[in-house]
């Protein structure tokens, strides 16, 4: 009787010292596991998906061979623990070097971003430089044509401006958008000289028949004078005449003769309002 109360006492005994032991066992395992699977994720956070580009492949594959020979690491003991700190220790390396690549890779991106944009802009600049230089060329035409335009002269009769044909499209009296320039200038000129005479004559080339050229002649004449009176010039000293193919200055056999004749002349008064000699009794 007395044996077997000992034997139920060492029996309470031995199940009051291994309960604590049992539940450490059974508890250890779930934290191990739990180690296992948040180093899992972070491996896996590092690995690339399908056709993506792997960062720092190295520090990834030693940091996944740590993990798996924790894995393998039997009982959880010093070695265990010792083989979960180098797994974490190769996670944060490889996290690193990946962050890095992938830094690198955003500043090496926006470095190219950066020069496109550079290259976008002086491809940009460079086209407005060209059209600047387009829009120059042709003022510097358009000025050119003017000068060449407006030629002067001391005659008889006065002073003679001579506008070429320039000023206005063929077989018409309306002045082109460049004339406008041309005869603004002559409009100043001419304010200089507030208090004399002024007659616009118009001649044409050959080419059509007389009467024609005639009233051709006589609408280009009348042109200039609108727009000079638009400009500031008194209309009640401004005459007109047309004359048709007649006084030619070159010869109409050749397209240049034929330029030159087509043509508008402004004769100002030699005195402060004297007439102007008429151009048919100056022959």
């Amino acid at each position: 009787m007395q044996n077997l109360k000992m034997k139920k006492m060492a029996m309470v005994v031995t199940i009051a010292v291994l309960a604590p032991l049992l539940q450490t066992g059974c508890n250890s395992t779930p934290r191990a596991d739990a180690n296992i699977d948040q180093l899992e994720q972070k491996i896996s956070r590092l690995e690339p998906m399908t056709g993506q580009e792997q960062y720092a492949p190295v520090a990834v594959q030693k940091a996944r061979e740590s993990l798996e020979k924790l894995k393998n690491t039997k009982g959880r003991g010093e070695a265990y623990q010792h083989q979960l700190y180098l797994t974490e220790k190769q996670i944060e390396i490889a996290e690193e070097m990946v962050a890095a690549e992938r830094a690198e890779e955003l500043i090496g991106s926006a470095e190219l971003r950066r020069k496109d944009i550079l290259l976008e802009a002086r491809t940009r600049e460079a086209e407005q430089a060209k059209s600047l230089a387009a829009g120059i060329a042709v003022r510097a035409q358009e000025l050119a044509q003017q000068v060449e335009a407006l030629q002067t002269a001391e005659t008889d009769r006065g002073l003679v401006l001579t506008l070429g044909s320039v000023l206005f499209e063929s077989g018409k009296a309306n002045l082109r958008s460049g004339a406008q320039r041309t005869v603004e200038r002559v409009a100043e000129f001419l304010n200089e000289y507030p208090d004399r005479s002024i007659l616009v004559e118009g001649f044409t080339d050959s080419e059509g028949s007389e009467s024609y050229n005639r009233d051709l002649s006589k609408r280009r004449a009348q042109a200039v004078r609108d727009l000079l009176v638009r400009h500031g010039v008194d209309g009640s000293r401004v005459e007109t005449e047309g004359y048709g193919e007649q006084f030619p200055v070159a010869n109409n056999a050749t397209a240049e003769g034929r330029q030159q004749n087509r043509r508008v002349e402004i004769v100002v008064g030699k005195t402060d309002g004297g007439e102007i000699l008429d151009r048919t009794t100056m022959r």
